[in-house]
C-alpha cells in the first residue's frame, strides 16, 4: 500500500471560488481509488517507476525496476541508499547531484544516466527521468534500460573506428589520437612524437596468386607482429589494404624513429606461413617528425606518405625520414605522373635495343628492349625517372604492352629484312607489376601471332625476386608463356632468394649474371668464384648465359673464360634506337 501523503488530501469544489472537504467517507474511497490508480501505473508501466516521499525520505519501486536489476522484492529496500550503493562509483557523484537538485527544488525536471549493479555482477546503463512540480510531496520518474541500446551504439561506434579485418583504428581515430599528441607536445613544451608510414611491399602479388582469404590471413599475422612492437601510448592503425601506420609518442629524436624502422623490419623478417606456403614480406617505411607548433594532423601524415614513396623509390633505402626538399620532389612527381599519363596517351615512348653478343666471336645474337621516353620539352627521360612511378601506379601495366608490342614488330620487321636474322631474339623485361597481370600470357600470345613469331625470338627476361614471390602459381603462368613459345629468362640472377630446387620447377631457359658479380670480376678471386658457381649451376640444369654490364675487355676474357657463352654492356655498345640497331643487323658492327 503506498502512503496517503503520496495521493494528498483530494477536494470538492462548492460553488463559485469555494472549496470543501469531502465527507470523510468519500474522501477515503477516492484515496483508495487513486492509490489503486497509481498502483496500477506503477505495475503496468514499461519502464520502472520510482516514486520519492519527501515526507518519509522512502523510496518505492515498482516490480518493473526488481526486474531490471534481477532482483525480488526483498532484495530491494526501499531506502535512497540501498539505490545509491548499487550505482557505479565513476556515476555516483553527478547521479547524486542530479537528485538533490531535484529534491530540494532547484530543477523541476532532470535526466540523468548511470550504470548500476545487476544481481549478476554486470553493469547496466540506466537512464533516470524524474520531475518535481512546485509544492509536491512527492518526486517521482522514471528508469529506462539504455543497456542493449548503447551497446550496439558502442559496436557500431566501434565498426566506424576500427578496421573489421584486423580491429586496428582507422584513419579518423588514428588522427583524433595524433591531434591530442600534437596538443600534449604543444602544452608539456617537450618530448616529441613520429609518424612512420608503412607499405608492404608487392603484397598485391600475394592476393592475386593465394587468394584474398590468403592474404587476409598474413594481414592479421603482420598485424599481430606489429602489436607486439607497441610501447604504452603508441597507437598502430590500418589505412587500407597493405598500408599500416604508427604514432609513436615521447620519442626523443629522429633516431629514435629509426630505430622503431628498423624493429619493424626485423618483425618481417621472419617468414609468414599462409596455407603451408612460406611467404616473405617487406616494407617500405616512411617517417616524419613535427616541424613546428603549428604542424596539423593530416599534413604531418602527407610528410611521412611522401617519406613512404621517398623509400619506395630507392631499393637501397627500406626507410626515409621526411625533409622539407621532399614536397618539392613529392610535387614533381605528380607532375611527372600526368605527363606520363599524357605520355602513353600520344605514344611518346620509344624502345631503345642494346645488342647481344657472343663473347667467343663477337656476332650478334639478339637484342634486350628498353623502353625510353622522349619528351617533347625536356628530351630523353631517364628510364629511372619514371619507370619507378609507372610501377607504383600500374601504368607500368600499359607501358609494358607498349614495349612489347614495339619490339615483336622489330622483331618481325628486322627478320623480313635481314637474311641472317632468323635467329635473332628479343628479350622484353617483364616487371612484378606486369607479371601480375592476368591478361598477360594472352596479350603476349595475340602479339606473337600477329607478327609470326611462333617459331620462337621472343624472350620474357624476369627478376629472381619476382619468380620467387609464389613458386606454385608463377610457375603454372610461367609454362603457359613458354608453351606459346616464349623464351623465359631470370634477370639479375644471384641478387635473389632462389634455390636449385625452386629453379629445377620453373621452365627457364636462361640466366643472366647480375652486372654487380660482372663488375668485381677484375677485383678478387672469390668475385671470379661466384660467376662459377652460377655457371656450374646453369651447365648442370641445362640453361644458357648472358652476362649483363660488361665494359671492359678484361671482364669480357674473364667471363668467356668462365664459360659464359653472350653478354652486353657498353663495352659494345649502349642501348641504341631502331636506325642504329639496323646497323648491327646489317653486319656493319662487330665484336
Amino acid at each position: 500500500m503506498y502512503p496517503a501523503s503520496i495521493v494528498g488530501e483530494p477536494v470538492i469544489k462548492e460553488g463559485p471560488g469555494r472549496v470543501a472537504a469531502r465527507p470523510a467517507q468519500g474522501a477515503r474511497a477516492a484515496q483508495l481509488d487513486a492509490e489503486e490508480a497509481l498502483r496500477t501505473l506503477l505495475e503496468g508501466s514499461r519502464d520502472a517507476v520510482w516514486l520519492w516521499d519527501l515526507t518519509t525520505g522512502r523510496v518505492h519501486f515498482s516490480r518493473r525496476w526488481q526486474a531490471m536489476l534481477g532482483c525480488s522484492s526483498e532484495d530491494v529496500s526501499d531506502s535512497p541508499d540501498d539505490w545509491f550503493r548499487r550505482v557505479h562509483p565513476a556515476d555516483l557523484p553527478a547521479f547524486r547531484a542530479a537528485v538533490s537538485d531535484l529534491l530540494e527544488g532547484a530543477v523541476s525536471h532532470v535526466e540523468s544516466e548511470f550504470r548500476i549493479m545487476h544481481r549478476s555482477g554486470t553493469w547496466r546503463t540506466i537512464l533516470c527521468c524524474g520531475a518535481s512540480p512546485a509544492g509536491a510531496r512527492v518526486v517521482g520518474g522514471s528508469l529506462t534500460d539504455l543497456t542493449e541500446k548503447r551497446t550496439s551504439e558502442d559496436r557500431l561506434l566501434h565498426e566506424a573506428l576500427h578496421d573489421r579485418l584486423t580491429d586496428l583504428p582507422r584513419r579518423r581515430l588514428f588522427i583524433d589520437r595524433l591531434d591530442n599528441a600534437l596538443a600534449r607536445t604543444r602544452r608539456e613544451g617537450g618530448g616529441s612524437l613520429a609518424v612512420l608510414y608503412v607499405d608492404l611491399d608487392r603484397f598485391r602479388n600475394l592476393n592475386d596468386s593465394l587468394g584474398r582469404d590468403a592474404g587476409d590471413r598474413a594481414l592479421l599475422e603482420v598485424a599481430a607482429r606489429f602489436r607486439d612492437l607497441l610501447r604504452p601510448g603508441d597507437t598502430l592503425a590500418r589505412l587500407g589494404g597493405d598500408t599500416f601506420v604508427f604514432l609513436l609518442e615521447f620519442v626523443s629524436d629522429e633516431g629514435d624513429a629509426v630505430l622503431f624502422a628498423e624493429e619493424i623490419r626485423q618483425a618481417l623478417s621472419r617468414p609468414l606461413t599462409v596455407d603451408g606456403e612460406e611467404i616473405f614480406v617487406s616494407a617500405s617505411i616512411g617517417i616524419a617528425l613535427p616541424a613546428g607548433e603549428d604542424q596539423r594532423s593530416d599534413d604531418l601524415l602527407h610528410d611521412a606518405n611522401t617519406a613512404l614513396h621517398q623509400a619506395k623509390g630507392d631499393p637501397s633505402m627500406p626507410h626515409e625520414v621526411f625533409v622539407p626538399s621532399m614536397s618539392k620532389g613529392a610535387r614533381e612527381r605528380l607532375r611527372l605522373e600526368a605527363a606520363l599519363h599524357r605520355a602513353l596517351e600520344r605514344r611518346e615512348l620509344v624502345v631503345f635495343y642494346q645488342p647481344v653478343v657472343a663473347l667467343g666471336d663477337g656476332h650478334l645474337r639478339g637484342f634486350e628492349a628498353l623502353v625510353r621516353w622522349r619528351q617533347p620539352e625536356r628530351g630523353l627521360v631517364p628510364p629511372g625517372s619514371f619507370v619507378p612511378i609507372a610501377e607504383e601506379t600500374g601504368l607500368i601495366v600499359e607501358m609494358g604492352r607498349q614495349v612489347l608490342e614495339e619490339a615483336c614488330a622489330s622483331l618481325s620487321r628486322w627478320r623480313a629484312e635481314f637474311p641472317g636474322a632468323r635467329d635473332l631474339t628479343m628479350a622484353v623485361n617483364i616487371s612484378g607489376r606486369q607479371f601480375e597481370d592476368p591478361g598477360l600470357a594472352t596479350f603476349v600470345e595475340e602479339l606473337i601471332g600477329r607478327h609470326g613469331l611462333e617459331d620462337g625470338g621472343l624472350e620474357l627476361e624476369i627478376t629472381e625476386s619476382v619468380v620467387m614471390a609464389n613458386t606454385h602459381g608463377n610457375a603454372s603462368h610461367l609454362r603457359r608463356l613458354r608453351s606459346a613459345g616464349v623464351g623465359l629468362l631470370i634477370d639479375d640472377f644471384g641478387t635473389g632468394h632462389s634455390s636449385l630446387a625452386s629453379l629445377q620447377s620453373f621452365p627457364i631457359d636462361t640466366l643472366k649474371i647480375d652486372r654487380s658479380f660482372v663488375s668485381r670480376l677484375e677485383h678478387g678471386e672469390e668475385n671470379g668464384a661466384i660467376v662459377q658457381a652460377i655457371v656450374g649451376l646453369a651447365r648442370s640444369l641445362g640453361l644458357g648465359l648472358i652476362a649483363e654490364g660488361i665494359e671492359t675487355r678484361g671482364q669480357r676474357e674473364r667471363l668467356a673464360a668462365l664459360g659464359c657463352e653472350k653478354g652486353q654492356g657498353f663495352l659494345f655498345s649502349a642501348p641504341v634506337d631502331a636506325s642504329a640497331a639496323a646497323c648491327w643487323l646489317g653486319g656493319r658492327v662487330k665484336w
